[in-house]
């Protein structure tokens, strides 16, 4: 299960990381909620994403895509 991170900034987004990093887990960072649409469409096993980064054109896209 591919775990995709929203990129982010920061101390929290460092430790997500390292968490992840420990269990094994493979990760696949996004830079901007375009591509993390664009890495959902593709299959992944969860998204971790900040709340900051969800202005309204990620919002909706992430309703499209959990409306498929």
């Amino acid at each position: 299960m591919q775990v995709l991170v929203l990129a982010a900034h920061g101390e929290d987004f460092q430790v997500i990381r390292d968490v992840l990093a420990a269990t094994g887990q493979p990760t696949m960072d996004c830079d901007d909620a375009q591509a993390l649409l664009s890495a959902l469409a593709r299959g992944a096993g969860c998204a971790i994403l900040p709340g900051e980064a969800l202005g309204s054109h990620a919002l909706d896209g992430l309703a499209d895509w959990v409306g498929r």
